[in-house]
């Protein structure tokens, strides 16, 4: 069953302030949860799937390669 959900209108400058907070919580659960505290890790999931739905785009990382860019001063191009 869904839990019940309400629909609430706050600035972008709340929404910032709200995901700051809401990191600084995942970082205490963190290290509890690092500790051996087992209702510290269900809490530390429940405020990631927060983040995650307030921030969606900086939850996930992009797909694809991410490797470092590395200059070759010696190569010339091939087409010129």
């Amino acid at each position: 069953m869904k839990p019940e959900t309400k629909k609430l209108e706050i600035s972008q400058t709340e929404l910032s302030v709200i995901a700051d907070a809401l990191q600084t919580q995942q970082k205490i659960l963190n290290l509890q949860a690092e500790a051996g505290k087992p209702e510290a890790r269900q809490r530390l999931n429940a405020v990631k799937r927060l983040l995650a739905r307030l921030s969606p785009a900086e939850a996930k990382p992009a797909r694809g390669w991410h490797l470092p860019i590395f200059a070759f001063p010696k190569l010339r191009r091939l087409n010129g």
